[in-house]
């Protein structure tokens, strides 16, 4: 049935041969064929990408999101701003500011913060840490997605918070 691939599969099996010795680490009964088709169907799924770009970001070098699969990648997503363009001032305000201007991202892309199941947070300051916890727990009040913090510097010195996110949407 896939003898497109056959060609491709003989030269794998030249170049790598069964193990003399010792058991095969191929399951019995599969052969390096039938390996090649399940690795090039697997590259077809994630192969299909989808890339969300938010109206007023198509000047950035980035993508909002990219969906891949059943999986979306949200960009790091900062709150200094809010939807009219005007600063926003303090930790728990960007924080707030960050995590709506996120699920808006993944709406954008079909989903919502509660499909989230891996945040990072980049914080400028340790001492504004549980500010920013406050505000991020009233958003995932249960079943919270898996979360690493990291304190360092964001590209402007208004920034105070930035949280990128992957989400799991079948």
């Amino acid at each position: 049935p896939h003898q497109k691939y056959a060609p491709v599969a003989q030269r794998i099996e030249q170049r790598f041969p069964k193990p003399r010795v010792g058991r095969s680490s191929r399951p019995r009964g599969t052969t390096c064929e039938t390996e090649l088709i399940i690795i090039i169907e697997r590259s077809l799924v994630m192969a299909k990408r989808e890339f969300i770009v938010l109206p007023g970001k198509a000047e950035m070098p980035f993508s909002s999101a990219v969906r891949a699969g059943d999986y979306i990648f949200v960009s790091g997503t900062t709150g200094h701003l809010d939807a009219q363009g005007k600063s926003v001032a303090g930790t728990e305000a960007q924080t707030k500011q960050c995590l709506e201007n996120m699920e808006q991202t993944l709406q954008a892309a079909g989903a919502s913060l509660s499909d989230v199941v891996k945040a990072t947070v980049f914080l400028v300051n340790v001492d504004n840490f549980a500010k920013m916890n406050g505000v991020y727990k009233s958003y995932f009040p249960k079943d919270c997605p898996a979360r690493a913090t990291v304190i360092t510097g964001l590209v402007s010195p208004d920034m105070l918070v930035e949280i990128e996110c992957v989400a799991y949407k079948p």
